[in-house]
Parts: C-alpha cells; structure tokens; sequence
C-alpha cells in the first residue's frame, strides 16, 4: 500500500529478544525487498507502557534499529530510527547513542500528566469516550487542552 500510495510507512514494533531476533530480521527484509527503494520507512519501538523512555526503552529501539538497519544494508540510510517520547520526558535515556535516533513521536493522548485545576474534564485522547467528549470542541478549544497539558507535563504539575 505504501508502494502504491508513494508514502513512507511508519511502524510501530514490538520488544526484540535479541541481535539476531527473527521476527525483526525478517519484517525488516520483507518491508527492504517489497517497498519502493525510493521511499524511506519509519521504525519505532513501542512498549506500549505508560512512563518515561527509560534506559531499558532507549536499550530496546538501539537493538531494533540496528537489525533493520544491519538488515538495509547499504540502503541503511532509508531507515528513519523514531524514538517513542512520553510528553514531559526526555531523550537522556540513549546517552552518547542519542545520534542513532533520527526522530522523535510523542503519544496522541493529553490529561494524564495535566492536574485537576489545569485540564478538568479532560480524558486521555484514546480513551472510548473521547468521540463523546471532543465531538462538538472546534479543532482550536482541543489544541489548546493540549497546550495547557503539555505545559503542565513540561513544568512537572
């Protein structure tokens, strides 16, 4: 489909168990072998846990983007390597590794990490009832709960 659309996919992958862990090696060949050569691909690992990127995180995308890029070869350069940043934390986690990331993603959700006086009423984005409580907010009120939670994060409230 990536093909198709000329867009560059982005994947979200799950825990690696080591160096030589199949699943990546051969995901990796299989995106290599079938995407266009021109097309670049997002990778990311995602742990689906709540918190900060934490060593243990920054340890497992170092390990991912390795096999991909090892599986690249001299293509390796098309691999964009994301690392997954909780809203309020930061990168320290990959110490002198920080060059081996390209980019980074922040969840989609906002009001967890905001206090009661600052974003009352608000509910993670994912959250089931988020088509309820956001459905009639113009796309300006909803960014601008996501100013006040992100200041709140960045501000440690």
């Amino acid at each position: 489909l990536a093909t198709l659309l000329r867009a560059a996919p982005w994947f979200g992958l799950p825990k690696a168990a080591d160096a030589a862990d199949a699943y990546h090696a051969q995901f990796a060949a299989m995106v290599r072998d079938r995407l266009d050569p021109s097309l670049p691909v997002y990778i990311e690992y995602r742990d689906g846990g709540p918190g900060a990127l934490g060593t243990e995180q920054a340890q497992q995308s170092l390990l991912i983007f390795g096999i991909w890029r090892s599986v690249f070869g001299a293509a390796a350069s098309r691999v964009r390597r994301v690392a997954n940043l909780k809203l309020g934390f930061s990168l320290q986690a990959f110490g002198n590794d920080l060059a081996q990331v390209d980019a980074i993603s922040t969840p989609a959700t906002f009001g967890s990490m905001c206090p009661a006086q600052v974003c009352a009423g608000m509910e993670e984005f994912n959250s089931l009832l988020a088509p309820t409580l956001y459905a009639n907010l113009t796309v300006d009120q909803i960014l601008d709960m996501i100013r006040a939670s992100a200041l709140a994060g960045e501000v440690g409230w």
